[in-house]
């Protein structure tokens, strides 16, 4: 098992625009995904099992739109990949949460992006999550900028 790696701010805000990039590419999959969910619903079609034995059985008019789905998914799944392999922890998809270990004072918190912010400027202590949010010491500042 491999040690803890625990993040700089610096690392996180080097991170930020390609977060946001992937984010920005998730938001618009997301909304392609919940389109085609409702379509294929209104046909009696459970994405949850979606598999190859689903498409292949579907009638051709909704064979596109199962395969555009899947594809989709498997773009959302890779995206939190890539993010977890860089040492993120996706907390929430729909609002762009993204949490990376971090050592403050030292004790083990985590710093806190959310799609949207342009740097890391917030952290929260391991258990209490995003409504635990406080702005980094030294951050003030930019975490001003960042809501205006």
């Amino acid at each position: 098992m491999s040690e803890r790696r625990y993040f700089f701010t610096r690392e996180v805000d080097a991170l930020v625009p390609w977060l946001a990039n992937l984010f920005g590419a998730v938001a618009v999959a997301r909304e392609e995904m919940r389109c085609i969910y409702k379509e294929l619903s209104e046909h009696g079609i459970d994405l949850a099992e979606l598999d190859e034995d689903t498409i292949d059985t579907a009638n051709d008019e909704l064979v596109s739109e199962l395969r555009r789905f899947a594809l989709l998914r498997d773009q959302v799944i890779d995206s939190v990949r890539q993010i977890e392999e860089r040492g993120g922890i996706v907390k929430d998809l729909e609002d762009g949460l993204v949490d990376f270990p971090h050592m403050l004072d030292g004790a083990e918190v985590y710093l806190c992006w959310r799609y949207g912010e342009e740097s890391i400027t917030h952290y929260h202590e391991v258990e209490s999550g995003y409504s635990g949010r406080k702005a980094l010491p030294g951050r003030e500042d930019v975490s001003r900028r960042c809501l205006n």
